[in-house]
């Protein structure tokens, strides 16, 4: 195992000796890769990895598989296809077997121990502790910078990365087809571990029991900002995301697209935390039970801002039920949040079922849940606009993209800011200046002094002399843009 160290930064991506520039610093054109396949023997074989085709290329250990779960050669060779692969084709995909059972260790160490650009890969923790493939950080606090974890596997849990207790910080990384045959296929945290990630990427990675993505356990509080979940599955619950008992999950700016869960394909969340969603988009997910986007158990979770549409549940399809969940007794806290199905039942502040008019929902291959999706807003959507008026939005913050994240007159809902801009009058912003907008314009002649958290939309909307208010004079200027030309 490479063991991370208190004040020692270790960069990969050099281009090397032996060039004409070897300290060209590139992670992505010069790889560094750290692997755990301690003999280099490990099997090229597709049936022992995850992939998106259907079967793999041994017929002799597709066989077996396939027999036993027949939607490895019709739909694809998902995490549990190559898991069972591991232990049913002798001699192909057990080749592994003496792999390092972490490719790197962290513990107890602070911050100023750095891993900066490295792929890891290979790892194999199924002897003791049965956690982190990937990685394993005990009660450490080490800084993980544009490092992707792929093709680990753990038994227990955390297949790419096992947090037990610290609190790291990943910046731009990626798991991606890590496997666990316990909880979290890419990342588990356990014992209050708190770790933080900005801008990383959860894709395709799989887990026997519960969080495909990420699993929380026992007092733990993950912070996640401008991230993605795509493509993970878990066989329990929680295909993206899986929130355990007393933990608490802050997520904000982020995307959760076509994970699958037989309970809440986007997230599920336990009880006995205070979770929070903030501009969140949470589309495509299934649950094959109940929950396609959300399902909480009895922790009443906080949504602001967020899209939830097209997710479905074999309960309850493309309604608002198969969008957010609840047990009996539990009620979200919803608001200026868009749900398909919308029924007013949850209450909240501005919420609506209107569509969200998504650039492209299934992308160029026309299939949705991947990640070509294009979930921007598109003109004229309902979403714009239409976030938290009191959320704070500091110099530099951004969204998903990396675009500022206000461009218009308030912050958008979703993980996505459009880029439309908002004409002046236009207080839907659907590109016309109409009724509705003359509603809006009646609102706020009262609503700057009355309600203060409206005042940024109404001032930027209508405040067309710049007078710090919105008055007759101003209607002066808006009654001929809403008649037009």
């Amino acid at each position: 195992s490479f063991e991370l160290a208190a004040g020692v930064t270790i960069l990969g991506g050099y281009r090397g000796c032996g060039s004409a520039s070897p300290n060209k610093r590139d992670h992505v054109a010069y790889p560094a890769v750290l692997s755990g396949d301690l003999t280099g023997d490990d099997s090229a074989s597709s049936c022992c990895a995850i992939h998106d085709g259907v079967g793999c290329d041994e017929s002799s250990c597709e066989a077996p598989v396939c027999a036993e779960r027949p939607s490895c050669c019709t739909d694809a060779w998902t995490g549990l296809c190559a898991a069972r692969a591991m232990f049913l084709c002798t001699g192909l995909c057990d080749s592994n077997g003496e792999n390092s059972y972490h490719v790197v260790s962290s513990p107890g160490v602070g911050p100023t121990a750095v891993l900066d650009g490295f792929i890891i890969r290979a790892g194999r923790a199924d002897g003791s502790p049965q956690f982190g493939g990937g990685l394993y950080n005990n009660n450490g606090r080490p800084t993980l910078v544009s490092c992707t974890f792929t093709g680990n596997f753990s038994i227990s849990g955390g297949g790419g990365v096992f947090n037990n207790d610290g609190a790291p910080t990943f910046t731009g990384c990626t798991f991606a087809k890590n496997i666990s045959l316990g909880s979290g296929g890419g990342m588990g945290n356990d014992s209050a571990a708190a770790p933080v990630l900005d801008d990383c990427d959860f894709i395709d990675n799989w887990a026997g029991g519960n969080g495909g993505g990420m699993s929380s356990l026992n007092d733990s509080t993950p912070t996640l900002t401008d991230c993605t979940f795509t493509g993970n599955t878990a066989v329990g619950r929680g295909g993206a995301i899986h929130v355990g008992e007393n933990c608490d999950v802050t997520l904000a700016d982020s995307l959760l697209n076509g994970n699958v869960a037989d309970d809440g394909g986007g997230i599920y969340v336990r009880s006995g935390g205070s979770s929070a969603l903030t501009n969140c988009t949470i589309t495509g997910n299934e649950g094959t039970t109940i929950g396609g986007g959300l399902y909480t158990a009895g922790m009443p979770v906080t949504l602001t801002g967020c899209v939830l549409w097209g997710n479905t549940s074999s309960f309850s399809p493309n309604d608002e039920v198969a969008q957010i969940t609840a047990a009996s007794g539990v009620t979200p806290a919803v608001a200026y949040t868009c749900i398909e199905g919308w029924t007013d039942l949850l209450g909240g502040v501005e919420n609506h079922g209107d569509d969200p008019l998504f650039v492209d929902a299934d992308g160029a291959d026309d299939v949705p849940g991947n990640e070509d999706d294009d979930l921007r807003l598109a003109a004229g959507s309902p979403g714009i606009n239409r976030g938290d008026p009191a959320r704070a939005v500091a110099p530099g913050d951004t969204d998903l993209s990396g675009n500022a994240r206000v461009q218009g007159c308030r912050v958008d809902q979703g993980a996505y800011e459009s880029s439309e801009g908002q004409l002046p009058g236009d207080f839907d912003g659907d590109d016309d200046i109409d009724l509705a907008d003359f509603a809006g314009f009646q609102s706020c002649l009262s609503a700057v002094a009355a309600n203060p958290e409206w005042s940024e939309a109404c001032l930027c909307v209508f405040d067309f002399n710049e007078s710090g208010d919105v008055d007759l004079v101003d209607y002066a200027d808006f009654a001929p843009a809403m008649m037009g030309p």
